[in-house]
Parts: structure tokens; sequence; C-alpha cells
């Protein structure tokens, strides 16, 4: 069985089961059960040709070469990437604030090249692309593709502020960004905690709060009303602030930057963020969670055979049709933060910016290329997890999860007690919950229909809502409302 629906690589093995009344039999060869995971293997490079190149070395573009091999790809596979390392598991970069890339690489190099026969040309920026002669410009050198896939990635945004171009101000996307940020913490938690500001109030800054709450004094700025509101709404968004606020993080909500100033003692560096309000919050170290932008670069720099440059969306992003290949150009796909597809539930045209979109897309690519008769389209469902001292997991059925306008929450949103309230008909509803533990279920939904789930503390329900959100047989929000359960509905 592969791993689908997660980031991750190699695949759990798969075992011919027979039942034969109470007995189930399972056929195994021991030695296979003992290495717990199948890889990939290449079987040949039986292929001629140019093979497939792989722009950006992100979490699309090593999935892709999972994918390609699992399918029996028999050709080249060349992956041009910026840093010096191949894909990592960025999600442990926020979560943890990890500084070395050998600790968190999905796979080493010799792996890539030995087993996988992989082309690396790391360190390297791809400039442009010749999609007429099928050349992708790396440097002084062109590197020719039969299939390409556009793996870029996204670019952390930042703000055009007076005072941006002080240092201590960063970003954080990569190990860079990481080392950045930890040269400004002390080595322990018995050090002087500095003072540390975050900008944005979504799930890469509040990651980062837990990860340094203990390292560091840490302040909050968020536009919105709760942190994480805009996806998981007010209510819950505010249930999880309370768990910030408990480990010692200060929030400024409904808060706009006005400018950065420099420290009274060195012109140079970061010492307080200024609100629009005039409120003034004093800051050693300001890390800007603001978003991204889709990383196209090297395709604003191309132009299509017939000469015309590729069309972009409102968001800067590229779109792709159901398969992922970029709408107007043959042989080339692109995936991840950059691709606007189209979503296989509403129709409507879609963007999600998460590393588990971006894997599952460059292996449905992958198969396309290794199995251009068959036409996959992707439908994957959307999964995450957060850190946010508390587990946090997500599943959304469709772009409409985007657009909800009720929540029903069954459980307890809060610890210890106190009153909370879920939406029904425009209306919030108090609830005074008493358990002890936060352990919720938040359904997100749409008129009657539920389009989003979000769990802590039951496990699994999340990974059996994207099964259902898949399989087109997740209950209407009243049937959800008067008890059904989804753990009983069998996945057939």
């Amino acid at each position: 069985m592969a791993r689908r629906e997660i980031q991750c690589v190699g695949n759990l093995h798969s075992f011919r089961v027979e039942v034969s009344g109470d007995d189930v039999y399972v056929h195994a060869d021991p030695n296979v059960v003992k290495s717990r995971i199948r890889q990939p293997k290449l079987r040949s490079l039986s292929k001629g040709g140019h093979g497939v190149v792989i722009i950006g070395a992100g979490a699309g573009g090593g999935h892709a070469i999972e994918g390609l091999r699992e399918a029996g790809y028999e050709g080249k596979i060349t992956i041009i990437g910026q840093k010096e390392w191949p894909s990592i598991d960025r999600t442990k970069i926020s979560k943890a604030l990890i500084t070395d890339p050998a600790k968190i690489m999905l796979r080493k190099n010799d792996f890539l090249e030995g087993e996988l026969g992989v082309t690396l040309k790391l360190g390297k920026k791809a400039d442009a692309i010749d999609f007429k002669s099928q050349v992708v410009k790396v440097g002084g050198e062109e590197v020719p593709y039969d299939k390409l896939i556009v793996a870029t990635g996204g670019t952390p945004r930042t703000l055009p502020l007076p005072g941006a171009s002080l240092s201590n101000i960063h970003v954080l996307r990569d190990i860079d960004d990481a080392v950045a940020i930890t040269k400004g913490l002390p080595a322990d938690e018995k050090g002087p905690k500095p003072n540390l500001v975050i900008v944005g109030s979504s799930f890469i800054g509040m990651e980062l709060a837990v990860a340094t709450a203990q390292k560091a004094t840490v302040k909050v700025i968020g536009m919105e009303k709760a942190p994480f509101e805009r996806i998981l709404g007010v209510e819950v968004g505010n249930a999880l602030r309370k768990v910030h606020e408990s480990k010692g993080t200060k929030f400024f909500m409904e808060a706009g930057v006005d400018r950065f100033e420099a420290k009274p003692n060195d012109a140079t560096k970061v010492g307080a963020v200024v609100l629009k309000s005039g409120e003034k919050i004093e800051a050693d170290i300001v890390v800007l969670g603001v978003g991204v932008a889709p990383a196209t670069e090297v395709l604003k720099a191309s132009t299509t055979s017939g000469g015309d440059r590729i069309k972009f969306q409102q968001d800067g992003s590229v779109e792709v049709n159901e398969k992922l290949e970029l709408v107007g150009v043959q042989n080339v796909y692109a995936i991840g933060d950059i691709a606007t597809y189209p979503d296989p539930v509403s129709g409507e045209l879609n963007r999600i910016e998460h590393w588990n979109v971006a894997s599952n897309m460059g292996r449905c690519a992958a198969f396309n290329i290794a199995n251009p008769s068959a036409g996959q389209r992707f439908d994957k469902v959307p999964v995450f997890w957060s850190a946010q001292g508390q587990q946090v997991r997500y599943a959304n059925g469709s772009s409409l999860a985007k657009k909800f306008d009720g929540l029903f929450i069954d459980g307890s949103l809060v610890s210890p007690p106190f009153t909370t309230s879920h939406r029904k008909d425009d209306k919030l509803i108090p609830f005074f919950f008493g358990k002890d533990d936060m352990k919720f279920a938040a359904w997100y939904t749409k008129g009657d229909e539920v389009v989003a789930l979000c769990t802590v503390g039951r496990d699994p329900m999340v990974s059996r809502a994207s099964e259902l959100f898949k399989l087109r047989k997740m209950p209407k929000a009243s049937e959800i409302k008067s008890g059904k359960n989804i753990m009983d509905i069998k996945l057939e």
C-alpha cells in the first residue's frame, strides 16, 4: 500500500490476506516484513532520450522522483535545486527550528544517485526555459528534457515598510532562515530571553511561537480577530490562543504594523515594532509570517513555443489542468505552491500552499509521465497537522472549505473549563465545557455540506474524514449534529 496522503518516502508493504472462518492468514516473506518499508527501485535505464527534468528540489520535486521510479519509469531523471541539499522535511523547520539539513533530508544524495539513478544539479538556479527547444537554461548550461516538472515552491512575503531593512528581521522558510533566527536565541532555556515578535498569526508563525516559547518572550501580531481565523474560525482560533497564552505568549490582534524602529544604541538592528495604533512593541528579533508568493521567476523569464509569455493568475500562480499539465504548454507540469488546479469537487480553480499537497502533486505528475495513457486526475484531499501546544489535525474536502459559513463543535475546546460557543444559523450559541482536556472535533459547513474537519485529541477522525471526502461519502452536517459517527462508515 503506497503512502499517498502524508509526507513520507518509501511505501508500506502489501501482502495477500486470506480469511477462513475466524482465522486470518497473511502470506508474507518474514525477511520482507522485517524491512518495514518497501523502497522504490531503479529497474534499469533502458529508455533513451533526455528524460524528465525537475526544477525545484523541495517536497514536490522529491516526491516526483519517488513517484517516477515507483511507477516503473526507466528514463533519465535530472533535478535542479538552488540549495546544496536535496529535499528536506520542511515541516520540521517551523515546528522545531531544525538548523542541520542532514537531520531532515528525505533522501541522501548517494541514495538518489546510486539507487534511483538521479542526476543532481544542486546549488544551481534555473534561469529560463526554452519551451520550443525543450531546454532549461542553468547558468551557461542548457539541460534538455522530454518532460519537465516545475516545482519551484514559494517565496516568503516581506513587508515594504519603513525600517524593514534593519537586521534581525527574518522570514522562516528554509534552513538558512532557521539558522539566522537561532543565532538570536540563547543556547538553552536558562539564558536571558530576547523579545521575539512574530508578525502573522497563522500556522508558520504560531508553530514558531511554540518552538521558541521557552527561549524567548514571544509576542504575536495578527490582523484577524483570532489566530487561524481564516481557516479555523474565531472559536477554534481563540481556544488555541489560550493554549499559547498559557505558555507566556502575548497577542496583539486586529493590529497592523506601521514601521520598524532601530535600537537606540544600534541603528542597524531592529529594536521595536510600531503598530498603526501607535503602540510600540519592544523587539530583539522579528519574524515575518505573512504568507508566501508563488516562486515563478523562471516561468516569467520564459516564452511558449509560439513566442508568447506564460499567463499568470492574479495571485502570481499558473493554471494547470486536472492532470497537472501547464495550460498552454506541451510536456510541462507545474506542481505545489505555484499551481492553481481545478478542484475535483467544486470545479473551482484552487491553490493550496502546503507540503502535503505539493508532495501528492509530485506523485500524480510522475504517474502521468510514467503512464501517459492513464491520465490520472489530481484528486487528493489536503490534510495537514500542526504543533500548537496541542496536535491539531485538519482535512478539507474542497475549495468550499475557504467559504465555510457554519461551525459545529463536538467536545471540549478548552482546559480549564470556560464558556465558549458554536455557530448555528449565523448566531453564536454558548456552551459550557467541563472536561479536563482539550479534545474536540470542529465541523466546518456550507449549508448542509461538511467541507472541512479540524480535531484535537480525536485521532484518527481526520484520516477517516479525508477518505470519506475523497469517496464522496461524508455525511451531511445535519447528520453529524444528530450524532452520526464517521468512524462507523465503511470505506468501500
